[in-house]
């Protein structure tokens, strides 16, 4: 046994959230702050600051403002741009961090009736539930509503979020409600600091400093001797650029990042980094996120195109700047923008890493939004309703397997006092009812030869007694371990805990850089159909199925020309959609009357999101195509009556 692996344990867990230096060091008006803010002015005062935003960003004329009861909850009577009348309901709370139900919103359609109002909006500071967002978003308040009816009121909401979108870039508003805030005018230069990895593997960019400027047409040196230490270029007629080499960690790109070359190096790794100096010109508004994109994009397209089978791997850590607060005397570094990733394949131009790897094209639109509160990887394809998911397989973060480091520790301590018993060579099966049978705090390990160990508190000793005949009367023979073979395997489970990885399908759960050959897309579809199936059906399909999937690497026969099958395992080898195996996955199901389609596919690291989802509609096309011919020649049991 060279190692073991702990399948199940408990440990104690203590949370503490201490905000670093830099969150503490801030400029205002920054969207927390505002949120803040706009939770202490009191309801009255948060009516008219909506009515300037309305009037002021979104182009509407006053009518009306009322408040308090009987006022059929319309707080602003407007028009619009658009010369139609308007009607808007304010919630206000002093928990902006909250999520309030929305209940008014069904009364808001008959104020709209009673009032004339095209339009409604309701607005608080705080934000509303995912079911009060479906309920607007999806026009559930129009249920009932008659069918071509001339009138059909529209209902909107705004939450803190949005009133933030609104009022970001609107002098007007910042000056009048939040002037004492702090805030900054002429901040009109900053730097980025940008890491350049060869991916796959996470090598640092060798492309001298001096080629960058030979490509991006430098303007001058900041030194006069042979080596290129720095060198300035004009972005375009308001974006002034100067680069320099440096060196960067994952902790300054504040990007969830996973080190390619070993998930456990440290967060303070340190990479080669290129840091760029901006100065825009003007006196306008500006958003440093795109300038910064606009950086990464002229950099992205300076470096020469990758090796077959790599690609460029560019991350930018959040814009930042140094500001002078007169009131204190002070300056601060503050982070004036977000971290970005991006990739570059081939002779490709430079994209948003994750637009690029996962998001499916514009055919697909999206189940949900970060703003619903919900960010999973999941599309809906607008023609076939097809529903796609994209699973990425990572490492784990470096602060779990930190984390893992310390808890095996504080198992490994536990189980020195523990009793154990090992099973040999144990199945799949066996492993299985070990662990539906030993109660959820007991330890189980399973060494990486297949030998299972399970461990008790010595004070359990009989209730193990107990299990142990119940599992040798299932043929699972169980041994008590001795205590100098029980410190041996303590100290092989513990020695270094695996790096292990984990599966996503969410974007708060994604690491960077994005393992492009470890994504799978799944796709999902429906065929209608009515009566049960006959078993020349099942067996067809499972033929078609094992032949799809040995086209791709994976052989469900395992190199036999037969195998027998128990009629209960059909369905179960049918449907397996949590199994992975091969490059292309076929699973088929059945619901009372549709049989269900899953397509898996291994993107190839080349491929882009749209190129492979695009791949999952032909094959799912084809496969539909295959299994109607099926169901049509060897048709269907009628469902019986009786």
């Amino acid at each position: 046994m060279k190692k073991a692996e702990i399948l199940q344990a408990t440990s104690s867990h203590y949370y503490h959230a201490v905000p670093s230096e830099l969150e503490r060091a801030t400029i205002s008006p920054e969207k927390s702050a505002i949120f803040e803010y706009l939770s202490r002015i009191g309801s009255d005062r948060f009516v008219e600051f909506v009515t300037d935003v309305l009037v002021h960003v979104e182009g509407h004329k006053l009518v009306d403002k009322t408040d308090g009861p009987g006022d059929e909850k319309q707080d602003i009577l407007t028009l619009d741009p658009k010369g139609q009348r308007h009607l808007t309901q304010c919630k206000h709370t002093t928990k902006y961090e909250d999520k309030t139900s929305g209940d008014e919103l069904d009364l808001m359609v008959t104020a709209c009736l009673r009032k004339n109002c095209r339009s409604a909006l309701w607005v608080t500071n705080a934000d509303l539930t995912p079911q009060a967002k479906r309920y607007v978003n999806d026009g559930e308040y129009l249920r009932g509503w008659p069918e071509g009816a001339d009138f059909k009121p529209g209902i909107d909401y705004w939450n803190g979020e949005r009133i933030w979108t609104r009022i970001a870039g609107n002098p007007q508003i910042l000056n009048k409600w939040f002037g004492g805030m702090a805030q900054s005018h002429g901040l009109r230069t900053f730097f980025t600091d940008v890491v350049i990895l060869v991916m796959p593997h996470g090598e640092n960019c060798e492309v001298k400093l001096g080629d960058f400027a030979d490509k991006l047409g430098k303007a001058k040196t900041a030194a006069a001797d042979d080596e290129l230490d720095a060198f300035t270029f004009q972005a375009d007629g308001s974006v002034t650029i100067t680069i320099s080499d440096s060196f960067a960690s994952p902790v300054d790109l504040r990007l969830p990042f996973s080190n390619p070359k070993s998930a456990s190096l440290p967060l303070n790794y340190p990479f080669r980094s290129l840091r760029a100096h901006v100065g825009v010109s003007g006196d306008g508004v500006y958003d440093p996120d795109q300038v910064v994109e606009r950086v990464v994009g002229q950099i992205g397209a300076a470096l020469p195109n990758p090796d077959a089978g790599s690609w460029w791997y560019i991350a930018a850590a959040p814009a930042q700047a140094f500001v002078f607060l007169q009131d204190v005397a002070k300056p601060n570094l503050v982070p004036i923008g977000s971290a970005k990733a991006f990739v570059r394949m081939g002779s490709e131009r430079t994209m948003n890493e994750q637009d690029w790897a996962l998001t499916p094209g514009s055919d697909f639109v999206a189940a949900s939004t970060a703003e619903d509160g919900d960010d999973d990887l999941i599309w809906n394809h607008e023609k076939t309703a097809a529903q796609l998911i994209v699973l990425v397989s990572q490492a784990l973060p470096a602060w779990q397997i930190a984390d893992m480091f310390l808890r095996q520790e504080q198992i490994g301590h536990r189980l020195r006092s523990f009793s154990f018993w090992a099973v040999e060579k144990a199945s799949s099966i066996a492993i299985s009812k070990v662990r539906n049978l030993c109660p959820p705090d007991w330890f189980i390990i399973q060494s990486s030869n297949g030998d299972l160990f399970w461990a008790h508190p010595p004070d359990k000793d009989a209730e193990a007694v107990a299990i142990a005949k119940v599992l040798d009367r299932m043929g699972i023979a169980c041994l008590r371990v001795k205590e100098e073979d029980r410190e041996w395997i303590i100290d092989q489970a513990t020695a270094s805990p695996s790096e292990g990885g984990m599966i996503t399908s969410s974007r708060r759960n994604l690491l960077t850089p994005i393992p492009l050959s470890e994504r799978i897309f799944w796709l999902s579809d429906k065929i209608p159909v009515s009566g049960k199936f006959k078993r020349e059906v099942l067996i067809e399909l499972l033929q078609l199925k094992s032949g799809y999937e040995e086209k791709h690497g994976f052989d469900l026969l395992q190199g036999k020309d037969s195998m027998t099958i128990a009629g209960e395992e059909v369905h179960r080898i049918l449907a397996d959609p949590f199994s992975l195996r091969g490059g292309r996955m076929l699973d088929i199901g059945f619901d009372e009357q549709e049989v269900l389609v899953n397509i898996r596919i291994r993107a190839k690291q080349s491929a882009s999101g749209k190129v492979v989802a695009e791949e999952c509609l032909r094959e799912m096309e084809a496969i539909k195509a295959q299994i109607s011919v099926i169901l049509e020649v060897k048709k269907a049991v009628p469902a019986s009556n009786g």
